[in-house]
């Protein structure tokens, strides 16, 4: 990715985020619930920033995805959008 500009890596990670809704839409591939908590950090760095300050959700899976998202956060946006691109193509077949 490093030979893209930011709008064609943008556009890469925006058809990414597609085609693993679809896949998983479709059930043509299976996502562990530890990777669907990966790709979603992930998703909410590039998309939002750095998770917020406190207050968390208490229990649950909005917890579990607060807590993704927390752990992700050092992650810059360029690095995160690289590794959810990433992770989709070793899910996707194509």
């Amino acid at each position: 990715m490093e030979d893209l500009d930011e709008c064609q890596k943008q556009q890469l990670f925006e058809g990414a985020v597609a085609i693993v809704n679809e896949a998983m839409r479709r059930k043509e591939i299976a996502v562990s619930n530890e990777e669907r908590l990966t790709l979603y950090a992930l998703y909410k760095i590039v998309t939002v920033g750095q998770h917020p300050a406190p207050p968390r959700p208490a229990f649950g899976a909005r917890r579990a995805m607060w807590d993704a998202w927390e752990n992700a956060s050092p992650t810059p946006k360029a690095q995160a959008r690289e590794r959810y691109v990433a992770r989709v193509a070793n899910l996707t077949p194509n």
